[in-house]
């Protein structure tokens, strides 16, 4: 079960984004592994703001919004 849920896929950040910058479409990406927000949030996250500057591949998690 572990293995499995490594392996499902998660939000992770398609390119680097900067404070202040909003969520949407091309700076968010759903791929493996896990370790991030799970897919069925991807809209609820579009429109909100990065809390703090983040890099491309970075899974991305609630704190990272203000």
């Amino acid at each position: 079960e572990e293995t499995s849920h490594k392996l499902r896929p998660s939000i992770h950040l398609a390119r680097n984004v900067s404070a202040g910058e909003s969520a949407n479409s091309e700076n968010l990406k759903i791929c493996r592994p896990n370790g991030g927000i799970a897919p069925m949030h991807f809209e609820d996250l579009i429109g909100r703001k990065f809390s703090t500057t983040l890099d491309r591949g970075k899974p991305v998690a609630w704190e990272d919004f203000d």
